[in-house]
C-alpha cells in the first residue's frame, strides 16, 4: 500500500510538471517575435501583382537601389481619393521590403517606388470637366499644380494604407516606447519632369491623359517613420525627412511626346 501511493504521488507530480512545461511553452511562443516578413507578405497579398495598361506608360523613372532588399511586386489598385469627393484613382507602385538590425533592434523599412495614379470613373467627371476648362483658357500652370496635387493625394493615401495595416499588424512589437522594431516608409519620386497631357473624349465626356516626361535623372526619398501607441490604441507618425539626389536643369527646350502637351516650359523639380 505504501509503495502505491508513492507510485501515486510521483505520478501527480510528473502530471502537474507536464502541465506547466505546456503552460510555459504556450506562454513563450505568445511572445515570441513575429515573423514580420511573412506578416507583410500576407498584407500585399491583398494587391494585384499586374499593373494596368491605362497607367504603365506615364513616364515614372525607377528610383530606388533595391541591392539587398526583397521585391514584394508590382502592386495596382483603385482607391478613392480624400478630398476628391467620389472620384476614383487607378494606382500602381514597386514595393521593397528591407530588413537589418541595430543590436537588439529590428530595422524595417518599406520602399515605394515607381508610383503613379490617373482619375478612373464616372466619379472623376466633374474633375475632369474643370481640368478641361482650365486646358482651353490656357491655364497650363494651375492645371499642372492641379494634377499634381491629385497625384500627392493618391500617393499619400496608399502608403497611408500600406503602412497603417503592417504597424497595426505588427502592434506592441513596434510599441512607440520599448517596441524592438523601428517601422519607417521610404517614398521614391522623380523630381526633374514636364508634365505632359492631352484630352480624350468618352460619350461627349472629356477625360485627361498625362505623362511625366522625363528631363534627368533626379530622384527625391521621403522617410516617415511608424509606431504604435500601446496607451492610445493608435498609430503615430514621426520624422518625415525628405532627401534629393541630383539637380534638375531648367531644359526650355524639352519637349513631349507626340500627341501630348506640355503644361509647362521649365521641367518642375519639388522635393515632396
Amino acid at each position: 500500500m505504501k509503495n502505491l501511493k508513492i507510485l501515486l504521488s510521483i505520478t501527480m507530480i510528473i502530471g502537474i510538471s507536464l502541465f506547466l512545461h505546456s503552460c510555459l511553452q504556450e506562454v513563450t511562443t505568445e511572445n515570441t517575435e513575429p515573423d514580420y516578413f511573412e506578416l507583410a507578405q500576407e498584407i500585399m497579398s491583398n494587391y494585384s501583382d499586374q499593373r494596368l495598361p491605362e497607367s504603365e506608360s506615364r513616364g515614372i523613372e525607377k528610383c530606388f537601389d533595391s541591392e539587398g532588399c526583397f521585391f514584394q511586386g508590382a502592386k495596382t489598385d483603385t482607391i478613392l481619393v480624400p478630398g476628391y469627393g467620389n472620384c476614383m484613382a487607378i494606382v500602381n507602385w514597386e514595393q521593397w521590403w528591407c530588413q537589418s538590425s541595430a543590436g537588439a533592434t529590428n530595422i524595417v523599412n518599406i520602399h515605394f517606388d515607381q508610383f503613379s495614379a490617373g482619375p478612373l470613373g464616372s466619379g472623376c467627371d466633374s474633375l475632369n470637366q474643370a481640368w478641361f476648362a482650365m486646358f482651353q483658357a490656357g491655364q497650363y500652370g494651375p492645371l499642372e499644380q492641379a494634377i499634381y496635387s491629385f497625384n500627392f493625394a493618391a500617393r499619400e493615401e496608399v502608403q497611408r494604407m500600406v503602412m497603417e495595416a503592417f504597424t497595426i499588424q505588427f502592434g506592441v512589437f513596434v510599441n512607440c516606447n520599448t517596441g524592438g522594431v523601428l517601422l519607417s516608409s521610404k517614398f521614391h519620386v522623380a523630381t526633374c519632369y514636364k508634365t505632359c497631357a492631352k484630352f480624350i473624349f468618352d460619350k461627349g465626356i472629356p477625360k485627361i491623359v498625362y505623362i511625366s516626361s522625363l528631363c534627368g535623372e533626379v530622384c527625391c526619398e521621403v522617410t516617415t517613420a511608424y509606431c504604435w501607441n500601446t496607451l492610445t490604441q493608435s498609430i503615430v507618425t514621426s520624422g518625415e525627412t525628405s532627401t534629393q539626389d541630383g539637380i534638375c536643369t531648367e531644359d526650355i527646350g524639352h519637349s513631349c511626346p507626340s500627341g501630348f502637351f506640355p503644361l509647362s516650359q521649365h521641367c518642375r523639380s519639388t522635393c515632396r
